[in-house]
């Protein structure tokens, strides 16, 4: 019981870490300021705003990354995203970011489905979705613009 209950506390504790860092990086440039910004600049804000979504929304669910999850919605996937929408013209910016998060929201549901099939591995990792959980949501539904590019 105990043990249940730092756990409860723990993804508590690291929700409201990732709400302020959510709403941090939600607070991109308005369309004149994001004008003056770099294209390296851009690339970063959007990289940031969909890590933080990706982790708002898994703590949401009541989950967080493994670290070698984590390591992937950072460096792969968010990345990903922010070169397919600096792709576009910025009228199309808001859609594929619309897409983009549907799509983030699709890939960590599954890993959570995942991580109920996998014999004793809420056990192992109570509230944790990582690698294993991400290959075998990664195996069901790619092709999913743009993580599975």
């Amino acid at each position: 019981m105990i043990k249940r209950m730092k756990v409860i506390l723990g993804i508590f504790a690291l929700s409201l870490v990732v709400l302020t860092v959510n709403a941090q990086a939600y607070e991109l440039a308005s369309p004149d300021q994001w004008r003056v910004l770099n294209p390296g600049e851009q690339f970063e804000r959007l990289t940031k705003e969909f890590s933080a979504y990706a982790n708002y929304y898994a703590a949401r669910r009541g989950y967080r990354f493994g670290s070698g999850a984590q390591h992937m919605i950072d460096r792969r996937f968010a990345e990903q995203a922010a070169r397919e929408v600096m792709k576009k013209e910025p009228q199309y910016f808001e859609p594929a970011k619309k897409k983009i998060r549907e799509n983030f929201r699709k890939l960590i549901d599954q890993m959570i489905i995942e991580s109920k099939t996998i014999d004793k591995y809420a056990n192992r990792q109570p509230g944790v979705i990582g690698e294993q959980t991400l290959s075998m949501a990664m195996f069901k539904l790619c092709p999913l613009w743009p993580i599975c590019e």
